[in-house]
């Protein structure tokens, strides 16, 4: 999951929880409800087979296979820049399901 829409599920989170305090419309309580569980998909439930995340680029260069790991120096840049990425993807990723069991 990209690290940009963590602010898109907080800021569509902060509206949700408006509109049910001020008993706003309805329909667009649920569609920003739905927003939020789209934005969350690849952890609102147990998945069984590896479904690629709607949020996640095809194209990435870093995916293990695409990776140029030629040298040394490479390698340690590649596996330094994945556990920095790895970090922020699992923040975000606890932040979607924390925000999902609030629903």
């Amino acid at each position: 999951m990209k690290v940009g829409y963590k602010k898109a599920i907080e800021v569509l989170y902060n509206e949700y929880k408006r509109l049910q305090a001020e008993n706003g419309n309805p329909e667009e309580i649920k569609g920003i409800r739905e927003g939020i569980e789209y934005l969350c998909y690849p952890f609102k439930e147990d998945l069984t087979e590896d479904i690629r995340s709607p949020l996640q680029d095809p194209n990435d260069p870093l995916y293990l296979d695409k990776a140029d790991r030629s040298t040394p120096a490479k390698e340690k840049a590649f596996w330094e820049k994945m556990t920095t990425l790895s970090r922020k993807n699992i923040d975000v990723a606890l932040y979607a399901l924390d925000i999902l069991k609030k629903l």
